[in-house]
């Protein structure tokens, strides 16, 4: 059996199909296919302005919870990998776990307002709060 790699026995003559002829690779021909429809957030009503104003708090919040738990455990674990004030990269990593479980448990517990319905608000409404004729039935 011959060395298929082998130079002298390249054949410049011989030509193989290319696989990709079979396939109709015209750029323009596959645009054509493709409609997106343009669409806003205002469209689908996912504007800010439509979210109750106790649940921008909370996800305000959370947001800001989340990304100093992030710091914290990552600058502890740090100073705690490079022994640099270990007994300080200690304290803050513990901060930063307890923070990020506190910002988890507000999450789950948020998660729940919303499916029980509490920051949806009608006309003459507050936010999260009830009124008078829904708590006495």
């Amino acid at each position: 059996m011959s060395d298929p790699f082998d130079p002298d026995n390249f054949d410049p003559e011989r030509h193989e199909p290319d696989p990709l002829e079979q396939f109709d690779l015209d750029p323009d021909k596959l645009t054509e296919d493709l409609t997106v429809e343009e669409t806003s957030d205002e469209s689908m009503g996912l504007s800010s302005e439509n979210a109750p104003p106790g649940l921008k708090t909370l996800f305000w919040k959370l947001v800001l919870f989340y990304k100093v738990s992030i710091i914290a455990v990552t600058l502890g674990a740090l100073l705690v990998i490079f022994d640099v004030r270990a007994e300080s990269g200690m304290m803050v990593l513990a901060g930063g776990l307890l923070l990020f479980a506190y910002t988890f448990f507000m999450s789950w517990r948020g998660k729940k307002r919303v499916e029980r319905g509490e920051f949806e608000t009608a006309e003459g409404e507050e936010d999260g709060k009830k009124s008078e004729q829904g708590d006495s039935e």
